[in-house]
């Protein structure tokens, strides 16, 4: 909480003292000092109220994709992939393509909070993209479809974290087959 409230303060310092940021006294009207406390309305609500700005738009998607997707909080992790599908309503084209890439080859490395942030992400991207799956590349489909076949030849269901993997697999079954993705 301490650190939202205090990017919110100096944000609203910067604004006032340079307005230099574009759409500043939009941007804080939203995010002000109260709606930044809870961690679920700053990712769920205002990065989509904020990424709906063009200037903002592929730097929030890009920052979550790049560093809270891989957070080493599991809520994080979970807030981040509702954030992203979200944001499928703002930017779709390069949420499947770009961010969707990158997700996925995020599966196959060798950090437990990189797969499981994916997993959380790639669902709900799927979820969100379910009326225009077009978007969604024959190539990405396709690594779709061999997450689990990947997950399984890395281990990712035997060890530390095999509970919060599987569960983070069944979230990840149920979003991408509820989605109408092709599944194999």
């Amino acid at each position: 909480i301490g650190c939202r409230r205090a990017a919110s303060a100096a944000f609203q310092e910067n604004v006032g003292r340079q307005g230099s940021f574009p759409f500043g006294i939009d941007i804080l009207t939203t995010c002000d000092y109260y709606a930044v406390a809870l961690q679920s309305n700053t990712y769920h609500k205002l990065s989509v109220a904020v990424a709906s700005y063009p200037p903002y738009t592929r730097p929030i998607i890009d920052y979550l994709k790049n560093n809270r997707a891989r957070h080493w909080c599991p809520s994080i992790r979970t807030d981040t992939g509702i954030a992203l599908g979200l944001l499928c309503s703002v930017d779709a084209e390069y949420i499947s393509s770009d961010v969707l890439e990158f997700l996925l080859s995020s599966i196959d490395t060798g950090d437990f909070n990189c797969r499981h942030g994916a997993l959380h992400s790639i669902g709900n991207i799927c979820s969100a993209l379910s009326s225009s799956l077009n978007l969604i590349s024959p190539l990405c489909v396709d690594k779709i479809n061999s997450v689990l076949q990947v997950l399984e030849e890395r281990g990712s269901f035997r060890g530390s974290g095999s509970d919060e993997m599987r569960g983070a697999v069944c979230f990840y079954i149920q979003k991408v087959s509820g989605s109408g993705v092709a599944l194999v």
